[in-house]
């Protein structure tokens, strides 16, 4: 009885959460032009955005799953899974908090699925951290690809660009700012690898996994 009305309350909250924030979008903007907006736009499209939308945020559960079943598995524990449907869900769950509280979801759909399986929230969130900088390197590789894509129009390009670049700047600045992400993404990628083979090994010293002395040969206890 207490869980179904926790849950009750639960639901309740996200109707009324949704409210205060559909209350804070259209505060201030006229009804009748945004009825006569909505009478003038074709709706049906939304049916397409909405289905290629969720396909997007399922193809990033399948993404994670399977960065979670590529955890290391811990001594005398199974190895790491998690269900798509429990992906999508929290990933889902959290779009919503960045809604109210921007980039607090990453943390809040880590904890999610930590709480709803036996992984640690910590190697949970390591996966998160993993997917931001795998995105941000596949942003790079798509900003350098552009000159490819672009080939037989760079002279406008260039052009454009140096008119919408200052000239009190170095021109080389653009460079040496994308050097400087990559190189600190390669950084962080080497320093949580790192971080996540020292913390999944079987000998880290928080007494948890670390062979005890009554399990050790009496020769070796000495």
């Amino acid at each position: 009885m207490l869980r179904r009305l926790r849950s009750l309350l639960l639901q309740a909250g996200s109707f009324v959460l949704a409210g205060g924030l559909l209350y804070l979008a259209l505060r201030g903007v006229e009804l009748d032009d945004l009825r006569a907006v909505l009478r003038q736009a074709t709706l049906w499209w939304l049916i397409p955005m909405v289905a290629v939308a969720l396909l997007s945020h399922l193809v990033r559960a399948w993404r994670w799953q399977a960065l979670i079943e590529a955890l290391p598995p811990e001594p005398g524990h199974p190895r790491p899974t998690l269900p798509l449907g429990l992906a999508f869900s929290s990933i889902m769950i959290g779009y919503m908090v960045n809604y109210a509280a921007p980039r607090l979801g990453e943390p809040v759909r880590a904890a999610h699925a930590a709480a709803r399986t036996r992984l640690r929230f910590s190697s949970v969130f390591g996966t998160v951290f993993a997917e931001r900088v795998l995105d941000l390197v596949t942003l790079l590789v798509a900003l350098a690809s552009l000159p490819l894509v672009f080939l037989h129009d760079l002279g406008p390009i260039r052009a454009l660009l140096a008119a919408l670049w200052p000239a009190d700047l170095d021109p080389r600045l653009p460079g040496l700012v994308v050097g400087a992400i990559v190189g600190l993404g390669l950084v962080v990628l080497i320093v949580y690898r790192r971080v996540l083979i020292r913390s999944e090994s079987p000998l880290r010293g928080d007494g948890r996994n670390a062979p005890s002395r009554r399990s050790m040969p009496s020769g070796m206890a000495s």
